[in-house]
C-alpha cells in the first residue's frame, strides 16, 4: 500500500537525522527516513579509541538552529547522567565514539527514522516522488537525500584492495595483522593522521615494522579554525555562497579547503610527540618515514608477489620514489556518488 507523505529522506546519518530532529517536533509534517543499515553507525571502521571530533558540541545535530531542541547533546549529557563529569573534562572536544552514542540515542526517539530499510526505486511522475523500499512504498513531495560520502580509491589502487591493501575507513577492521609488517598511509588529511597516530602508539610485540606516511600537500598541514573562517559556515554566507555563481563556488571550496579539510592541530601536536620520543627517547624505535608532496603513480606486487612497490612522483622535482610496503592504507578522502 502507497503512503502519502511531506517527505522522505534517504540515509539516516548525522545530516538526515539533522533534518528528523529538527522537523519532529512540527506536528503536521508527515516523514520518513529510510537508511539501509541495521542500525545507527558512523565510519565504524575509524572508531579509533583516541579519535575525537574537529568540531564543537555546540554544532550537533540541531543546537545552532534550535537550541532549545530535545535533541541537543548537553539534553544527550544530561538524560544520560553524564553532564557534570563532561562540564569537569579539560577539554571540549568529544570522543567519536561517544558522538556515535548520541547519534543513536537520537534515533532511537524518532518513530520517523527507520534502520534496515534499503531503498530499491525512486521515481518522479511529474507531481511527487515514488519511494519503493524493502518495507514499502512511499509517496511525498520532498525528498532529502543523505546517503553520504564513498571511499575515494586512487586508480591505481583500482582492483587491488583486500586484506593488505585498503581505504582508511576500513582500518578499523585491520588492526589485529599490523604486528612486525611494513605500513605506508598515503594521504594527509584527518583520517590519515588518525591512523598515524594509532600505529604509533602500537609497542612492543603489536608494534609495526616501519611507517611511511606519504601526501601530496605540500606539508601536513592543520584544519584552520580561526574565528573568521568558521564565519564560512554562518548561514548568511551559506546564503550568499549559494547565490554565486557553479565556477565562482568551486573556486572558493578550493581556497576554503583547510576551513573543513585539515588536521586538527592537538593530533598534530601527538603525532609530533610520539616521532620525537621515538627517535630520541624509546628504546623499542620503528623506522618512520614522512614523505609529503608526493603522489603516488604505481602500485604493484613486490618481488615474488610478496609485499607491494609503491611508486611516488615529487610533485616539484619528478623525482620518484620507489618504497616497499606489507600493508597500504589509503586515506585518500571519499566523494559523492
Amino acid at each position: 500500500m502507497l503512503e502519502h507523505l511531506d517527505l522522505v529522506g534517504i540515509g539516516a546519518g548525522p545530516s538526515n537525522l539533522s533534518v528528523a530532529a529538527l522537523s519532529a517536533p512540527i506536528g503536521r509534517l508527515r516523514c520518513k527516513f529510510l537508511d539501509r543499515q541495521p542500525t545507527q553507525r558512523w565510519y565504524p571502521g575509524l572508531m579509533l579509541s583516541a579519535a575525537v571530533l574537529q568540531v564543537s558540541h555546540l554544532k550537533d545535530l540541531v543546537t545552532l538552529v534550535d537550541p532549545t531542541s530535545r535533541y541537543t547533546f548537553l539534553n544527550f549529557l544530561a538524560r544520560t547522567g553524564r553532564l557534570h563529569r563532561f562540564a569537569s573534562l579539560h577539554t571540549p572536544l568529544i570522543a567519536r565514539r561517544e558522538y556515535e552514542s548520541y547519534l543513536r540515542w537520537v534515533s532511537d526517539q524518532l518513530d520517523e527514522v527507520q534502520f534496515g530499510c534499503e531503498v530499491e526505486e525512486v521515481t518522479f511522475d511529474g507531481q511527487a516522488f515514488r519511494v519503493e523500499s524493502t518495507r514499502g512504498a512511499y509517496a511525498a513531495q520532498h525528498l532529502s537525500i543523505g546517503v553520504g560520502p564513498r571511499p575515494y580509491v586512487p586508480e591505481v589502487a583500482t582492483g587491488k584492495l583486500g586484506e593488505e591493501v585498503f581505504h582508511s575507513s576500513d582500518f578499523g577492521y585491520h588492526t589485529d595483522s599490523l604486528a612486525g609488517r611494513d605500513v605506508v598511509v598515503v594521504g594527509g588529511g584527518q583520517s590519515g593522521a588518525e591512523v598515524v597516530e594509532h600505529l604509533l602508539q602500537l609497542s612492543g610485540r603489536d608494534a609495526v615494522g616501519s611507517l611511511t606516511w606519504a601526501s601530496r600537500r605540500i606539508g601536513f598541514q592543520p584544519l584552520d579554525e580561526s574565528p573568521f573562517t568558521n564565519e564560512w559556515f554562518h548561514p548568511d554566507y551559506v546564503r550568499y555562497f549559494h547565490g554565486l555563481s557553479q565556477s565562482r563556488r568551486s573556486q572558493l571550496l578550493d581556497a576554503q579547503q583547510l576551513a573543513s579539510d585539515g588536521i586538527s592541530k592537538g593530533l598534530l601536536e601527538s603525532i609530533y610527540r610520539r616521532l620525537y620520543h621515538n627517535d630520541f627517547v624509546d628504546s623499542d624505535r620503528i623506522r618512520t618515514t614522512l614523505l609529503p608532496g608526493r603522489e603516488v603513480t604505481g602500485l604493484c606486487r613486490g618481488p615474488g608477489g610478496r609485499g607491494w612497490r609503491m611508486s611516488l612522483t615529487h610533485i616539484d622535482t619528478g623525482e620518484i620514489d620507489s618504497v616497499g610496503a606489507d600493508i597500504v592504507v589509503l586515506a585518500t578522502g571519499y566523494h559523492f556518488p
